[in-house]
């Protein structure tokens, strides 16, 4: 059997104080009916008893009104009660996201510095490679030996899919991009802070 839930309590204890009440307003209901028969009969003795049930009956009645009226004051405590299990599980769920999304963004930050690095590498082999190139072809001039073609040079666009070095370039374009926005805007509301 489920755990019932503080609402669902609440309304049962809100069906219960509302039949009393209804209860209680028939019982002062009645006795106003007999005391008006009593008052028509000429029975004043039934008359005052009438009446002081009327009286009890409708003082019960106002205390199960003002119970229901307690009671209703009481709902948005109890739908708050109950929503707390979601809330903490959607906190819970939302901490671990964004523990996840900057274990992601630390993984790409190091990709990137690691990209950085090979990206420097790259441009000195190339650099030293094209100056000794140049060099070999010179030595051959001086030589009168035809030049050497390296034709089994490596190239970047045989050693990578250069689809996906242009996609991955535009993508971290964009993030740069985005970040860079995020970082302004971040700078004119703190400006606008300062001069408030």
């Amino acid at each position: 059997m489920a755990k019932q839930s503080n609402v669902e309590r609440l309304e049962q204890e809100l069906t219960a104080a509302r039949e009393a009440e209804a209860q209680a307003q028939e019982q002062a209901d009645a006795a106003r009916k007999a005391y008006t028969a009593a008052v028509d009969g000429g029975d004043m003795d039934a008359a005052a008893e009438r009446q002081a049930e009327v009286e009890r009956a409708q003082a019960q009645a106002q205390i199960h009104a003002d119970r229901v009226q307690t009671l209703e004051a009481k709902r948005t405590e109890a739908e708050q009660a109950d929503a707390m299990p979601g809330y903490r599980q959607a906190v819970k769920e939302a901490e671990a996201a964004i523990a996840a999304e900057a274990e992601a963004h630390s993984k790409v930050a190091d990709l990137i510095r690691q990209l950085a690095e090979a990206r420097r590498e790259l441009d000195e082999v190339h650099s030293n490679a094209g100056s000794t190139i140049m060099r070999a072809h010179k030595a051959a001039d001086a030589a009168g030996k035809p030049r050497p073609e390296f034709a089994d040079r490596s190239r970047l666009e045989r050693a990578a899919d250069i689809d996906l070095v242009f996609k991955t370039a535009r993508e971290l374009g964009n993030v740069a991009s985005d970040q860079a926005s995020k970082l302004h805007t971040a700078r004119e509301r703190a400006k606008g802070r300062k001069a408030a």
